[in-house]
Order: C-alpha cells, then sequence, then structure tokens
C-alpha cells in the first residue's frame, strides 16, 4: 500500500471505522439498477470532530487509488469540507460518491452538471433532489442518467410516461423494473415494447395484478 493509500485509509478508519470495506461498483451496480439511495448512509452523519492537514490531504488523494478516494467520499463523518474538496477529483467515481452524499445543496447543484453521466447520474440519488429536476434531466443525452429518471420515486408520471417511449431499452428496463412497475399507464405502454425482455417483464406485472384483482373478488364473494 502507497503512503497515500495508506494515510486516506486510516484517516477513514478514525472517522468511520464500522464502515464497509469498499463503495458499490459503479458499473456492475450502476444507478439505473439501484432501488436504494446510497445518500442514506451519509446523510444523517454528524461531522467528525477532527483536524486535518489539508495539504497533506489534497496531496494524498491525487496519488491515491480512486476507488479508495471515492470509498473516503462516501465515509458516514467526513467532513464537508473535506468531501468539497474532492468535487474536482479527476476520477468520475470519486466525484459521483461526493454528488450522492454530499449535505451542502450548493455541491449537489455543481456536480448535477458535471461533464461525467455517471456523477449526473448519481447526483439524482442525493437527497436534495426534486422533482423538477428528474423533469429535467429525463432529456439528458446520456442513457445513464435517463435510467435514474425511470427508476426514482419521485419522478413524475408525465415524464415516465415520455420515458416509456425511450430510445434506450435500458431506460424502458428501469420503467418495467422499477418503483412504478405497477402503474397501469406505463404497463399498457410497455407491453408492445420492441424490446422482448422490457415487453415480457411488463406483461407479467399485468398479469400478476390482473390476478391479484381476481383473488381479491373471489375473496370477497358470499359463500352462499
Amino acid at each position: 500500500m502507497s503512503p497515500a493509500d495508506q494515510y486516506l485509509f486510516d484517516l477513514a478508519d478514525e472517522i468511520s471505522p464500522n464502515r464497509p470495506q469498499l463503495v458499490p461498483d459503479l458499473d456492475s451496480a450502476g444507478p439505473a439498477n439501484l432501488h436504494w439511495n446510497p445518500a442514506s448512509s451519509i446523510q444523517a452523519a454528524d461531522d467528525a470532530d477532527m483536524e486535518v492537514d489539508l495539504q497533506q490531504f489534497d496531496h494524498a488523494c491525487q496519488h491515491a487509488d480512486p476507488e479508495l478516494v471515492a470509498r473516503l467520499a462516501w465515509t458516514p463523518g467526513l467532513p464537508e469540507e473535506l468531501r468539497g474538496r474532492l468535487a474536482h477529483h479527476a476520477a468520475d467515481e470519486v466525484r459521483a460518491w461526493v454528488a450522492a452524499g454530499t449535505r451542502k445543496p450548493e455541491l449537489h447543484q455543481l456536480l448535477r452538471e458535471d461533464e461525467s453521466p455517471r456523477v449526473r447520474a448519481f447526483a439524482l440519488w442525493s437527497a436534495f433532489t426534486t422533482s423538477d429536476q428528474l423533469v429535467q434531466a429525463a432529456d439528458d443525452r446520456r442513457l445513464e442518467v435517463r435510467a435514474v429518471v425511470a427508476d426514482h420515486a419521485l419522478t413524475p408520471i408525465d415524464t415516465l410516461l415520455k420515458l416509456a417511449h425511450d430510445s434506450s431499452a435500458r431506460v424502458r428496463w428501469s420503467l418495467a423494473t422499477g418503483p412504478h412497475a405497477a402503474e397501469p399507464r406505463i404497463l399498457q405502454v410497455l407491453q408492445s415494447d420492441p424490446d422482448r425482455s422490457v415487453a415480457m417483464q411488463a406483461r407479467s406485472t399485468l398479469e400478476n395484478i390482473a390476478s391479484g384483482d381476481r383473488a381479491e373478488r373471489t375473496l370477497g364473494e358470499p359463500s352462499q
């Protein structure tokens, strides 16, 4: 382990000794497939009472393994002054976890407009995200961002219906499997989706809803 890695590892351990060992991988468990809010691990934490040499901190963050820096950005209790210094890190996985976990609205706003779609996508999982921001993000040029909008509980129904016609099957799959998956108006569109997996998922959900309705009616019928 390099001196820079060791410094950040020790710092993260000092701030939050019970932290998870690694942040979720941003490629295999990207925001489009997350049905949880990574900010929830941070948003209730108080800043740690500690003194940090800012010059040493900046130097270590520039030379350490980006995955380790990302873990630090996600660490509960990291002072917001330090998290803010990571908002301009060269690695987008670092900025992504800053965007998801920051407790500063102005920092969230900055990263919501980041050049990296990964960062913009993770910023939408922040506790600061509003319905209006999700409506705006639905027009993002990158599917990674639109997929998060489709998968977000706060997205308005009109925007979801627009995304049901999105050019990306990944975005439409997020609709078919996300928190709005039982919305009949969305399922009516997706059951005829050109992507076979999306269409089958929507039809299966509609069939399950219909079966549940039939079961409820049967239970409510008089015995004689």
